[in-house]
């Protein structure tokens, strides 16, 4: 666990936690994956640089990786150069060699990917999920990344939408949408409004999601004290307005009891 005291510290010392080893070009075989990966690299992206190894074939950002027993290696960092060269063919890939425990390897991937973006919401919310697991509260994640706390709730509740929501997150699909539809339990109706809402903004999917939440019917909102108030006068006022056109009296006139600084104010107002 993680103590609150202790993030500040922790983080700060961060660069502390690992020692430089070697630098050297490692066999493809002896380099093994992340067993907690950060992200799923799209297929685009892959066949792209896939192409360029192809065409050139090095890879100029060498790898991070921890020695795992033996002559065996675990990536830190460049998951994708590691596979884009498995594809192209590559016999071997340079590679920063450090001494670092896991969970200081993957909090450091973790940062190196925010920095250059290459996170998606999705995948971003897994890896503050996994660091959680670890013994990290939220507020601990937040001071990491240089958000709020909200800000890490909310990435992560994006994980209770539906798989097909979330992979449309993942191409693009509006985080802040995504969020409003966190809120509907249903996962199938959350799947529906957010095909329907592709070229919705906010506030109409916001009003959507209320309308499903009220049965389907939109509920008249409660009027404030001050609006009734306010209404009872407009009533008073009508009300004297036709007794004074019917007896020519305002001293008689009903208004006086109901109401009567309506009465002086429109006394005032008309001259009465």
């Amino acid at each position: 666990m993680v103590r609150a005291r202790e993030t500040n510290s922790w983080v700060i010392g961060l660069g502390e936690k690992f020692k430089f080893i070697d630098f050297k070009q490692i066999p493809l075989a002896d380099i093994q994956p992340n067993p907690h990966p950060l992200r799923e690299h799209s297929s685009g992206w892959l066949r792209r640089f896939t192409k360029h190894l192809k065409r050139f074939g090095v890879v100029v950002e060498p790898l991070i990786v921890t020695r795992n027993g033996g002559r065996k290696y675990t990536i830190v960092a460049g998951m994708g150069r590691y596979l884009a060269a498995k594809r192209a063919g590559l016999k071997s890939l340079p590679a920063i060699v450090v001494e670092i425990d896991e969970k200081t390897g993957y909090v450091l991937s973790l940062i190196e990917n925010l920095i250059r973006n290459g996170l998606n919401p999705i995948d971003e919310a897994r890896a503050y999920k996994q660091l959680m697991e670890w013994g990290w509260t939220q507020e601990q994640i937040g001071y990491l990344i240089g958000k709020d706390q909200s800000y890490v709730s909310h990435r992560i509740g994006l994980l209770k939408l539906h798989p097909e929501v979330q992979q449309m997150v993942k191409e693009g699909y509006e985080v802040s949408k995504a969020e409003i539809l966190c809120t509907v339990k249903n996962k199938e109706l959350q799947l529906e409004l957010a095909r329907k809402s592709v070229n919705w903004n906010c506030n109409r999917l916001s009003e959507e999601v209320r309308k499903l939440q009220n049965g389907g019917v939109k509920q008249t909102p409660k009027p404030k004290p001050y609006e009734c108030e306010f209404k009872k006068a407009v009533d008073a006022l009508v009300e004297a307005a036709v007794q004074r056109n019917l007896e020519g009296d305002c001293e008689r006139c009903p208004i006086r009891e109901k109401c009567p600084e309506v009465v002086n104010f429109v006394r005032r107002l008309f001259q009465w």
